[in-house]
C-alpha cells in the first residue's frame, strides 16, 4: 500500500471481518501477488526484507499483523500456513536451479545482442 493511512484503514476493515484476499486484490501494489489475493506462497528467511520477515515469522497461523513498514511501502501480513525448515535436495531444487541458470544465460545473450544491434544500427536523432 502506498500510505500508512490507507494501510490503517485496510487493517481496520480486516479487524471488522473483511476478506483479506479481496482487499489484497483491490489495494495491493504488488503486481506479482495482487491477483492471487496477496498470496506470496511459502518463503524462507532471507528472501524478504528484515521488517517483513520479523512480522511474518513471529505471527501464528491464521493471524493478521499490524501495519508493517518496509522500503517497499506498507504491508499487512496474514499467515495462512507454516512448514518446518528442511534441507533442500537436488531433486527438489533441480528445476529452480535450471530456471535460474536459463534466465542468467538469456539475460547475458540479450544484453550482447542489444549492444551489437545498437552498433550496427543507423540511429539518427532529430
Amino acid at each position: 500500500m502506498g500510505t500508512e493511512e490507507e494501510a490503517k484503514e485496510i487493517l481496520a476493515q480486516l479487524q471488522s471481518g473483511a476478506d483479506f484476499a479481496e482487499l489484497a486484490k483491490e489495494h495491493s501494489t504488488d503486481t506479482a501477488s495482487k491477483e492471487k489475493g496477496g498470496d506470496l506462497d511459502y518463503f524462507t528467511r532471507g528472501e524478504m526484507t528484515a521488517e517483513f520477515e520479523k512480522a511474518a515469522f513471529s505471527l501464528p497461523v491464521g493471524q493478521i499483523s499490524d501495519v508493517v513498514k518496509t522500503d517497499y511501502g506498507y504491508h499487512i501480513i496474514k499467515v495462512t500456513d507454516k512448514q518446518p525448515a528442511k534441507e533442500a535436495t537436488l531433486e527438489e531444487s533441480r528445476e529452480k536451479v535450471r530456471e535460474q541458470l536459463f534466465n542468467e544465460k538469456i539475460s547475458a545473450r540479450m544484453s550482447k545482442w542489444l549492444t551489437e544491434a545498437k552498433e550496427k544500427a543507423d540511429i539518427k536523432k532529430f
